[in-house]
């Protein structure tokens, strides 16, 4: 049997032994996972900015990013399905004469919407122009491509140029 005032100390020794411990390991989990991060974590963040503006000269040494970048690159420069260069207008008709008849399907939101992207605003400046949160643009933009038949905003900005070209022709002519 022991004092309770001996019990007492020994407990608050094993109190701030115990605090002590726990605070070491927090500072060594801290310094483990700065570690990581700048070991492991920061390389693939900084190759994923890469890819935003991608330079097929650059290499990030991390092959799976290097392979994205140049799938990507390539994707770039292959022709979409249905797209054949250096055939006029008329070759696609019936798409654009769809993509035109459909743009009247379009909601109000979504014409505004549709709107901005003929004049050249990219998702996030719409969401600031109209004052909405970047999702609700994003579900605009799925709505406009569902209703105007268009896979991406690279097809959707073809179909947009070919109706300044024909707006273009048909201004010409008259």
């Amino acid at each position: 049997m022991m004092p309770d005032e001996g019990l007492n100390r020994l407990i608050s020794a094993r109190s701030r032994n115990l605090i002590v411990g726990l605070l070491a390991l927090m500072l060594v989990n801290i310094g483990l996972a700065s570690f990581i991060s700048h070991r492991y974590i920061r390389p693939v963040a900084e190759a994923l900015e890469r890819l935003k503006n991608p330079d097929p000269a650059t290499k990030t040494k991390i092959p799976e990013i290097d392979d994205l970048i140049e799938f990507l690159a390539a994707q770039d420069e292959a022709p979409m399905p249905g797209e054949t260069k250096g055939l006029p207008i008329q070759a696609h008709s019936a798409l654009y004469q769809e993509f035109v008849r459909n743009i009247q399907s379009l909601s109000a939101a979504e014409k505004t919407v549709f709107d901005l992207y003929v004049e050249g605003h990219t998702a996030k400046e719409i969401a600031e122009i109209l004052c909405l949160s970047i999702n609700t643009i994003k579900t605009h933009n799925r709505r406009i491509y569902m209703k105007l038949n268009v896979a991406s905003r690279k097809e959707l900005m073809l179909f947009v140029q070919m109706m300044e070209e024909v707006s273009c022709i048909n201004a010409n002519s008259d």
